[in-house]
């Protein structure tokens, strides 16, 4: 990468693939880079730079979701292959969460543990966010993957542990979604 940073996310396959944001030496960065299979190169710039952010999409439809210290943890953008502008912003703060799915039929679950939103999962349409199920194990900075009707969470920590093993997989879709714990 071009940018050395952690806190980062990410989007698309690996060949076409997106990283931005995240915190670099100096700060936070609006960064973001596209990879090629073989090589990194800059993308657009975001809007807000932050850190502990969700990532969805593909390179040229990607998501960015919630993160610190972007203000209030509930900003969205949205990546066109060449430029960030704002999505639909979520009802509550997010920070720490994972994604799965389309910039137009996303899924945030996660998020802070030590507030009440570290177990609730949300919707996105491509314009709005709608509360869904609760997560079994309520927990921040994890990792997702999948589609908005069948993905996984798993790992991250939990207002009692600094890590856990959790994994827990989401089938369904709209507000009803089926929660497996394993």
């Amino acid at each position: 990468m071009t940018v050395s940073r952690s806190l980062t996310a990410g989007a698309g396959t690996q060949t076409t693939a997106l990283a931005f944001s995240g915190e670099t030496p100096v700060g936070d960065t609006t960064a973001s880079e596209e990879y090629d299979g073989t090589t990194w190169t800059a993308g657009g710039t975001m809007t807000t730079a932050r850190e502990s952010l969700a990532g969805t999409g593909t390179q040229t439809a990607a998501l960015a979701i919630s993160g610190i210290p972007g203000g209030a943890g509930v900003e969205v953008e949205e990546y066109n292959g060449t430029s960030w502008t704002a999505g639909g912003s979520l009802p509550l703060s997010k920070a720490g969460c994972a994604a799965s799915g389309t910039q137009t039929l996303a899924l945030a679950f996660g998020g802070n543990p030590v507030n009440s939103v570290g177990n609730q999962t949300l919707f996105y349409d491509g314009t709005t966010w709608t509360a869904g199920g609760n997560m079994s194990t309520a927990r921040g900075n994890l990792a997702g993957c999948g589609t908005q009707t069948s993905a996984l969470a798993f790992g991250g920590n939990t207002a009692a542990s600094p890590t856990t093993t959790a994994t827990e997989e989401f089938t369904g879709g709209g507000a009803t979604i089926t929660l497996t714990t394993s």
